[in-house]
């Protein structure tokens, strides 16, 4: 048995290569997973682009406080909406640049190797899980964003 899986690794060498003690099928899974996402996202944004209201002139054409508070809230929101896609497209693509430097898969800080489960619940994550669990304890003004 173990000569056979030795012939089919030395036959098959490229289908097995692991980067970051990831192999090509999950690189390959997680890139496209990355891929979709951002598509999505691009769309999303573009959409959101073309739909556009001027909230400065809708706010200008209600008559009462109440609705120019609905009109400002809307456009925050909008605009609030817009900035997390845009946060969130960087974050995929500089994941697809790691991908590309084969450095995908691997903490930043501490350089080990960041789970396989991990990156398919969270592609673009960056570190480990101990070390986002002590960076969060160390950035405590960034605890309202959420931990992956």
């Amino acid at each position: 048995m173990v000569c056979i899986k030795i012939y089919y690794l030395f036959l098959n060498i490229d289908k097995v290569i692991e980067v970051n003690g990831l192999n090509n099928a999950q690189v390959d899974h997680l890139k496209n997973k990355l891929q979709k996402q951002r598509s999505l996202l691009s769309t999303m944004i573009d959409a959101s682009s073309a739909s556009d209201v001027d909230f400065a002139t809708l706010a200008g054409e209600v008559h009462d406080k109440a609705d120019e508070s609905v009109a400002d809230l809307f456009g925050d929101t909008q605009i609030a909406s817009r900035h997390r896609a845009i946060s969130e497209l960087t974050a995929i693509d500089e994941a697809l640049l790691r991908i590309k430097n084969k450095s995908y898969g691997r903490c930043i800080d501490c350089n080990d190797e960041i789970a396989y489960s991990r990156l398919e619940a969270y592609p673009v994550a960056k570190r480990c899980i101990r070390c986002k669990e002590i960076f969060e304890r160390n950035h405590e003004s960034l605890a309202h964003v959420p931990s992956l």
